[in-house]
């Protein structure tokens, strides 16, 4: 942590004893009151599944030639069957 360095703070007893009043100095300069004061946190219950929560989806659909893109990067599906049936398919793509 660069404030760590600027007050030449090195051992872990030193950076611990820092930092109740560093978090106070950068709440103050921070902190913004929320427009709704209701707490709308929930517990995590036995069956959620947070694998899914935090996945990122998006949809897409494959080319003629089978391929599709994600971020900067194409992809090419390889398929055991007549290609033909599977262009312009909807696909999913998942990322934990």
């Amino acid at each position: 942590m660069v404030k760590l360095r600027i007050q030449q703070i090195c051992p872990l007893e030193e950076a611990n004893a820092f930092l109740p009043a560093f978090i106070e100095k950068f709440n103050i300069r921070f902190a913004v009151t929320p427009k709704d004061s209701h707490n709308l946190h929930r517990r995590v219950l036995l069956g959620d599944n947070l694998h899914r929560v935090f996945t990122i989806t998006e949809e897409s659909a494959l080319s003629k030639n089978l391929i599709f893109q994600n971020r900067d990067t194409l992809y090419q599906v390889e398929a055991g069957r007549q290609i033909y049936t599977m262009r312009q398919a909807k696909i999913v793509i998942y990322e934990d």
